[in-house]
């Protein structure tokens, strides 16, 4: 089912081209691009030639290959029809007789692939790579960047400024509804919200003003240290990284709308194809992520977290930067 990666006379050598790690040189030379100083040029990563040499050696987690094998396997299975739309992203599927969850979802995964036009095996050797890399960012504990105070900020203005705020007099006028709410500690008594579209544009030109402030009062950046691996922000935190990686190689294939048509497949759900290799994959044991709504569930389990950012040294693959 799944191809061998092929071991070469000079392994280290000739991994950049190896047909098998086509999508892992894909999403590597997207994140993790390496410059040569002496040429003032990028070049591919290296980061494919240290994965197929962690894979010989027996480095990397396998866990799940049979599970993986199965959901990928094209059904013999006539899938009731749902009606084609490029945008499908809800995640729903109907329960057919006695069929559990898990078996329901791993008959979608097939057909998703197919409509996608991915490679079973060499979609695999990304799968169980991103995993590998994953764990080396985060085995040590997880270090995640905050946005700095001049981000955070900027982000407060552009929001105020969508609602076109203008003066009337000595008054704003602005347009749609928007909300600012603090709140200290727990409790409704410690809480404040605004909702006045004058007072928020007064907050902002207030704002404006402290970006005005010396650099080193608003652009330094915080850590938050986890250090815990197992712990319930480390698993997060691995989650919406596998979800940011796999995410942008997914948005970067492309539909055969045809295929779908005649095919009759049951889901083009991005979401729906990682929320499900979560759980194949071993990154989470919650049958939630193969459940009825599991797109839902992964976008509300890893929510503050889609764009996080690393700043550690990975401990299998190099520098983080």
């Amino acid at each position: 089912m799944i191809q061998e990666l092929p071991i070469h006379e000079d392994k280290w050598a000739n991994y950049y081209d190896e047909p098998l790690l086509d999508y892992v040189c894909k999403v590597a030379n997207n994140f993790w691009m390496e410059y040569d100083p002496e040429n003032q040029q990028p070049v591919g990563s290296s980061i494919p030639q240290t994965f197929a040499s962690r894979y010989f050696d027996g480095k990397v987690d396998n866990t799940g290959k049979d599970l993986f094998c199965k959901a990928a396997t094209p059904k013999n299975h006539k899938p009731k029809h749902r009606k084609f739309d490029e945008n499908i992203n809800d995640g729903q599927k109907e329960q057919k007789g006695n069929d559990s969850e898990e078996e329901e979802s791993i008959l979608d995964i097939s057909t998703t692939l197919e409509a996608y036009r991915i490679d079973i095996s060499k979609f695999w050797y990304l799968c169980v790579f991103l995993k590998d890399y994953i764990t080396g960012e985060t085995i040590q504990g997880v270090r995640i960047i905050q946005d700095s105070p001049r981000k955070s900020l900027e982000k407060f203005v552009n929001l105020v400024n969508q609602l076109h705020p203008h003066l009337w007099g000595s008054i704003y006028k602005t347009k749609g509804n928007a909300e600012l709410t603090l709140r200290v500690g727990k409790g409704k008594k410690n809480k404040v919200v605004i909702s006045d579209g004058h007072t928020l544009a007064l907050i902002r030109d207030g704002i404006n003003l402290v970006l005005n402030y010396p650099s080193d009062y608003l652009d330094f950046y915080e850590l938050n240290v986890i250090n815990r691996e197992k712990s319930d922000k480390g698993k997060m935190v691995r989650i919406a990284l596998f979800y940011k990686y796999m995410l942008w190689f997914l948005d970067s294939c492309t539909i055969n709308k045809e295929v779908v048509r005649k095919s009759l497949i049951l889901s083009t759900s991005k979401i729906l194809l990682i929320s499900r290799l979560i759980y194949i994959l071993g990154l989470s044991d919650n049958v939630k992520f193969l459940g009825e709504g599991n797109e839902t569930y992964l976008r509300t389990y890893i929510s503050g977290y889609e764009d996080v950012k690393m700043n550690v040294d990975n401990k299998f693959y190099g520098s983080g930067f």
